[in-house]
């Protein structure tokens, strides 16, 4: 009997060590649409696929959930995609951003039903993408405020990352892979990434007409966001034309 309970408390132990041990859960979001609360349960699919055409941004959502322990000094990282005769698209064409979530307390009013009636009930939002690095330098964003990584997660809390995957126009058509890694103090993830990159290329000027941040004051780099997107900004300088 005592024999019994002491090993009772040995495996008590283990488990209970093992908990706190825990590793990231990382899964893929199902679609670039869908957004991420930061309570919600966790999916079950780790491995990503993408399709893109030559000279496309096409961007998915790798989602990253804190055991019961929590999660401290959490990282991401990814590789370059190997696709036929070992031809790469280097990680630098894939650009990551970790998504910020914003808690909005008053909700503007619907336009059908009673006055003041809120569009919904949740209140916090993944809204801003931080950068991981500055898509125009490739550097780390000097005095940032708001930083991509390092990050703490708390238990049961998730935190999303934003890959934008760039096709370089020339690149070979077939099935690339590779993989991405999340790294914290209590352990790392990892999943597959499989891009398709179709056999045709996107014209270089768009055919969707667009016309966006024209009433506000100019931010360094968001009409160059705009531009490698194919969405025209209300103004253009000489040199971008």
């Amino acid at each position: 009997m005592k024999k019994a309970a002491g090993l009772t408390i040995v495996w008590l132990a283990i488990l209970s060590t093992s908990a706190f041990a825990a590793t990231p859960t990382v899964w893929v979001v199902p679609s670039s649409l869908k957004r991420v609360r930061p309570m919600d349960a966790a999916g079950g699919e780790k491995n990503a696929l993408v399709h893109a055409a030559r000279g496309e941004y096409e961007s998915f959502q790798i989602a990253i959930q804190a055991p019961r322990s929590g999660l401290t000094n959490v990282n991401f990282s990814i590789s370059s995609l190997v696709g036929p005769r070992g031809a790469v698209i280097s990680r630098e064409n894939l650009i990551l951003y970790r998504e910020w979530y914003v808690t909005v307390k008053h909700h503007s009013p619907t336009y059908n039903g009673p006055p003041n009636l809120p569009i919904t009930n949740v209140n916090t939002f993944p809204d801003a993408l931080i950068p991981f690095r500055d898509p125009d330098t490739g550097m780390l964003p000097l005095n940032a405020e708001y930083k991509a990584a390092p990050f703490d997660l708390r238990p049961g809390y998730n935190a999303v990352i934003w890959i934008d995957i760039f096709v370089p126009r020339g690149t070979p058509a077939g099935s690339y892979q590779g993989t991405y890694t999340v790294t914290a103090e209590q352990g790392a993830s990892e999943g597959q990434i499989d891009l398709e990159v179709w056999g045709f290329t996107l014209p270089l000027e768009p055919s969707l007409k667009s016309s966006f941040n024209g009433c506000c004051t100019t931010v360094p780099g968001v009409n160059e966001e705009l531009l490698r997107n194919r969405i025209m900004p209300d103004t253009v300088g000489l040199s971008r034309e």
